[in-house]
């Protein structure tokens, strides 16, 4: 049976992760913008919306990607016959509760398809990769207090694609993930800590519920910016504390890789 992956045509970040990337890994699936459907083309296939949804009729096998797409809620809230997918334990839950029917769970696959590790090496640089607006909650008081404590900072804003997440991720030795924001957070998957783990790099992180649902213990816990900065300077001295937190996110990580979660879409067709 064919995948039909939709995407918005000026889409990005999970977007492209969820719709291009997968469909490239699924024998007989292929991906389109979302304008391109019509139901008398796609009426066999399994179709799946991500972070969109269609406008009018929909074939029998059809789901919603809604990943942190907070207006795609309504539209599976008011088409029942419509399948619907959340990317995290939390957002599964939220949705649920929301919608009033059940959610299938498919998470987040990190961009370490190649299982690449980083070498072992001396703590010297910390490294943010995400949306401008979450960095400069923290950008003054990182840029500030880092050198201080003997440690380069890198940032990569809004990447463009997954070799170069990959490529940055490589280049670091801390990864900070921050997004304070309350708003919709149980719609928010682990990815960053996937991201970060797979490569056996610890994450300081905002405690997001996904966060703490799936990677329980296995981040480093920091609401603030001065707390970031107290913990990468423990993880830079303590040796121990680093390899706890790097191969505990790490043996984590391995249940996120692309070829596990592939065989979960394979159940959609059934």
């Amino acid at each position: 049976m064919k995948f039909s992956f939709f995407i918005e045509k000026e889409t990005k970040g999970s977007a492209i992760c969820r719709g291009i990337q997968i469909s490239e890994k699924i024998d007989n699936a292929s991906w389109y913008n979302h304008k391109e459907f019509n139901i008398e083309e796609f009426k066999n296939d399994v179709c799946i919306w991500v972070k969109c949804f269609p406008n009018g009729k929909f074939p029998k096998r059809s789901f919603i990607d809604i990943i942190d797409k907070r207006e795609a809620l309504e539209f599976v809230k008011n088409n029942k016959n419509i399948g619907v997918i959340g990317s995290s334990i939390t957002s599964v839950k939220y949705i649920e509760e929301y919608i009033n029917r059940d959610v299938i769970l498919i998470p987040h696959h990190h961009c370490n398809f190649d299982n690449e590790i980083i070498p072992f090496r001396s703590v010297s640089s910390v490294g943010f990769v995400g949306d401008k607006n979450h960095y400069m909650q923290i950008k003054d008081c990182i840029e500030n207090e880092l050198p201080e404590i003997g440690l380069e900072f890198k940032k990569l804003i809004n990447p463009k694609d997954r070799l170069s997440v990959v490529e940055f991720l490589k280049s670091i030795d801390i990864q900070i993930s921050f997004r304070d924001k309350k708003e919709w957070q149980e719609l928010r998957n682990p990815l960053k800590l996937s991201n970060g783990g797979s490569f056996k790099i610890p994450t300081i992180a905002y405690p997001e519920p996904s966060y703490l649902k799936e990677y329980k213990d296995l981040f480093l816990i920091a609401e603030t910016g001065m707390e970031i900065i107290s913990w990468c300077d423990k993880l830079k001295n303590n040796r121990e504390l680093y390899n706890k937190y790097a191969e505990g996110s790490f043996n984590k990580s391995k249940n996120y890789h692309i070829d596990k979660i592939i065989k979960i879409y394979h159940n959609l067709s059934k």
